[in-house]
């Protein structure tokens, strides 16, 4: 148990015994770990799923405000809050 590591494939190997509590224990833990296991792998996928959809419309967003703030038409307080916007979106992960 002191290798085991959340996120890891290696399998964790608990000792055979013919002790019945120690069975129950052993299969108890297995099954809460493989339990946990599953869990871990699907949110896992969900944050890496969630973090691409989010990904295009941000990189979209950049797009429209960096051509928005190269427009000479705007005033100087649109400019600045386009550009206020703009870092503030450049701070969310790529």
């Amino acid at each position: 148990m002191r290798n085991f590591k959340l996120g890891k494939v290696k399998e964790v190997q608990l000792p055979q015994t013919t002790i019945e509590e120690f069975v129950f224990l052993r299969d108890n833990l297995k099954d809460t770990i493989d339990k946990v296991e599953e869990e871990y792998q699907i949110l896992k996928e969900f944050t890496e799923n969630a973090s691409h959809e989010l990904q295009t419309p941000l990189a979209i967003i950049r797009s429209k405000l960096d051509l928005l703030i190269q427009r000479e038409d705007l005033s100087e307080a649109q400019s600045e809050g386009l550009k206020e916007i703009y870092v503030e979106i450049k701070k969310c992960p790529s």
